[in-house]
């Protein structure tokens, strides 16, 4: 079951649209405050549409919601009724007896309610189909590289590297960070002008080149084919894995990008307000695209079939514990902690403390 989505009986045919577009589930449930009255699939807008009905008109009010039902019957499962709608499900229902059901009234979606007929989620037909195979996907993944391989997360269960390998990556980053700070200190001694905002560049540069080259890059590109693959419902196959681009949507390094250009930029912002949005503007169209940009070339790097084998790996644990309990859903501690924020911070602070109290003791 996924969690409820549903159209309100009063919405107008555009946000009706928007809301099916959103979900891409086909269908959605029609309900009258959390009670379930109806379906309305993208077929009953297009029927709506072509018997003269309008998504949106401007200056006047659209067709609603309770018309396209009309317009959608097939069997009255799209129908207000009174009774329960036949669509509408116990979470108790077996998968194969669902099946059978979306069969029979030729239905992508069933609604999950209580014996109240509240709403309580909505159950895909290919969600049932994967669940029968035992091949249930998470709609969305998270990962990072480790130096110990991938790790997996869906927020609830997760799977690959543990949390040991999330303290080495956090250490690792702050190594990094480290020795490229130290080596800019020892060059600015020589050359002044490193000094300024030309060593914040050389500093940034030589980050993402020095880690372009190290074993993360490799791994971090395994990371997101394999994401990129589960979250299509690919085969989890390393022949199809391979095909899978290295850019993802919704990496860190994307947020990174943020940071740097607001960071380098923000000294001269400060000074001149109608420049400083103008920027703002500028980054906020670009901002995916410098990410993207950022992990082609320096955050990732071609992953070797022994990475994508080692990511696939990640994955197979990870979706043998999802598919054991697909609506498991931890508590707010453990999806924090899932997250790998702490560990990692925890890497990187280890590491900082540790070069402090090495550089006070030559002191």
């Amino acid at each position: 079951m996924r969690p409820p989505a549903s159209i309100d009986i009063r919405d107008d045919l555009g946000r009706a649209r928007r809301a099916l577009k959103a979900s891409g589930l086909g269908a959605l449930p029609v309900t009258v405050g959390d009670r379930v009255v109806g379906l309305l699939s993208e077929q009953g807008l297009v029927e709506r549409v072509r018997g003269g009905g309008a998504l949106r008109r401007s200056g006047q009010e659209a067709d609603g919601v309770s018309r396209a039902l009309h317009a959608d019957r097939r069997e009255g499962w799209c129908e207000l009724t009174g009774g329960e709608p036949p669509f509408a499900v116990s979470g108790a229902l077996g998968i194969t007896e669902a099946l059978a059901l979306v069969a029979d009234l030729e239905l992508p979606i069933l609604a999950v309610t209580d014996p109240g007929g509240k709403l309580c989620g909505v159950v895909a037909r290919g969600d049932l189909l994967g669940a029968s195979a035992g091949d249930l996907r998470p709609v969305t993944l998270g990962g990072l590289a480790t130096p110990l391989g991938v790790y997996l997360t869906t927020g609830d269960v997760r799977g690959g590297a543990g949390d040991l390998g999330l303290v080495l990556a956090g250490a690792a980053l702050m190594g990094l960070n480290l020795l490229v700070a130290v080596g800019l200190d020892l060059a600015s001694a020589r050359v002044p002008l490193l000094a300024g905002d030309l060593g914040l560049m050389v500093f940034v540069v030589a980050f993402f080149v020095l880690l372009r080259f190290t074993p993360l890059a490799r791994i971090h590109a395994a990371e997101h084919q394999v994401v990129h693959a589960s979250e299509r419902g690919e085969s989890l196959a390393l022949e199809r894995v391979r095909l899978e681009p290295r850019e993802h949507p919704r990496c860190g390094t994307n947020l990174a990008a943020v940071a740097l250009a607001a960071q380098a930029m923000l000294p001269r912002l400060l000074a001149a307000p109608e420049l400083a949005t103008a920027a703002a503007i500028v980054l906020f169209f670009t901002w995916r695209d410098l990410g993207r940009f950022l992990q082609r070339h320096f955050t990732t790097r071609r992953a070797a079939d022994r990475h994508i084998l080692g990511a696939l790996g990640s994955a197979e644990v990870l979706l043998a514990r999802y598919n054991a309990r697909p609506n498991y859903r931890a508590p707010l501690w453990r999806r924090l902690w899932n997250t790998g924020v702490v560990q990692i911070a925890s890497g990187g602070l280890m590491v900082y403390w540790a070069f402090e109290a090495l550089a006070a003791s030559r002191l």
